[in-house]
């Protein structure tokens, strides 16, 4: 264990801290030097002053530095899933998404925008369902974090058939909250994926809150493109292509693994 002395090494050498215990005295660290290409573990006095480095200790999480925000993971069979809406207002590359609060304006529109879950409330009422986009921003390439795509219907395919196949894949994905519960029928819904799907809300010229609608990023033709739904009252996922325009919610997925 080196003597301790009360300052040194600046401009010339790095000494970083690990958690690892030697003994009542001393601790592990790792140090570098201008005078040796070495990384060097050593032991360390414990009331020395050395630098720290953070390490991100789970693997259920990823960051997306574009806009500050931690999202939830999983891995369902050999996809690697954001367990969340997503919620961005910055493409990758730090560029702002255009917001469009106006209706009429949003169902005319054939460039990429987003909005809030019921847009006439500011804070929205609930940040957990995300942000709506319309394919537009879907097709930039540049709205998952890096590293991270808005899935292909062929991808999307790829997940139901993990769980089941398209007729009970739906429960398997649902979160046990937040679908609204049709009277007379009984919840199924067991999220035992971890995907945790929530109905956010899809925009045109009105908003609806009760089904989960997510973009793919495959185009179908010149004015629609692939998505896929689920509803409150059925364990079924529906894939079919819709408007361009409208606006639904948005999962990412790891690039190749």
């Amino acid at each position: 264990m080196s003597e301790f002395q009360p300052f040194g090494g600046i401009g010339s050498d790095g000494s970083w801290w690990s958690s690892t215990e030697k003994s009542t005295k001393g601790a592990y660290s790792r140090n570098m030097s201008n005078r040796s290409s070495d990384v060097r573990q050593s032991v360390g006095y414990k009331q020395a002053g050395f630098s720290v480095r953070c390490v991100l200790k789970t693997k259920n999480l990823t960051i997306d530095s574009s806009n500050n925000h931690i999202y939830k993971v999983v891995k369902i069979g050999n996809q690697v899933w954001m367990a969340e809406n997503l919620k961005t207002t910055r493409y990758n590359d730090g560029t702002p998404i255009p917001l469009m609060t106006d209706s009429t304006e949003w169902n005319n529109l054939k460039t990429p925008a987003y909005c809030w879950y019921y847009t006439d409330v500011f804070p929205p009422k609930n940040t957990a369902y995300g942000l709506s986009y319309n394919w537009y921003a879907v097709n930039t390439g540049k709205l998952c974090p890096t590293g991270w795509h808005v899935p292909s219907d062929a991808e999307w395919t790829t997940l139901f058939d993990y769980m089941g196949g398209d007729s009970v894949a739906g429960d398997k994905l649902k979160t046990t909250d937040f679908w609204v519960r049709t009277e007379g029928i009984s919840p199924t819904a067991t999220n035992e994926s971890g995907f945790t799907a929530i109905p956010g809300c899809y925009r045109n010229i009105v908003a609806g809150d009760e089904d989960g609608i997510w973009w793919s990023s495959s185009e179908a033709d010149i004015n629609n493109a692939w998505r896929c739904t689920m509803f409150s009252d059925d364990r079924r996922v529906w894939r079919d292509y819709w408007s361009k325009s409208y606006g639904f919610s948005v999962r990412c997925v790891k690039d190749s693994l």
